[in-house]
């Protein structure tokens, strides 16, 4: 299962980038938020299986609009996975809270 809140580090070319990610799990559907820069990001229709999750979403970054697709693992209480981005794709790590 890979339901839960999770503080994230997001390793990009321009430093670390912090935020959360809220996932709830019915089944092995996934919805919840990614909150960046102080803005919660909804997103919906994404998937798990076991302790492996991918989900789509878009967050605001400077004054553009970046569609994302999340792909990853939760292991115990520590999440990893990647963010494909059209800027590039960028690992994240976190810890369940």
């Amino acid at each position: 299962m890979v339901e839960g809140k999770y503080n994230l580090i997001m390793k990009t070319p321009r430093g670390n980038e912090k935020g959360t990610l809220v996932i709830i799990q019915r089944g092995t559907s996934i919805m919840g938020y990614l909150t960046y820069n102080g803005t919660n990001y909804k997103f919906s229709g994404g998937r798990a299986k076991e302790y492996e999750f991918e989900f789509e979403g878009e967050f605001k970054w400077l004054f553009m609009r970046v569609p994302y697709r999340a792909m990853g693992q939760v292991i115990k209480d520590r999440l990893m996975g990647t963010v494909y981005t059209k800027f590039g794709d960028f690992l994240v790590e976190g810890n369940k809270v």
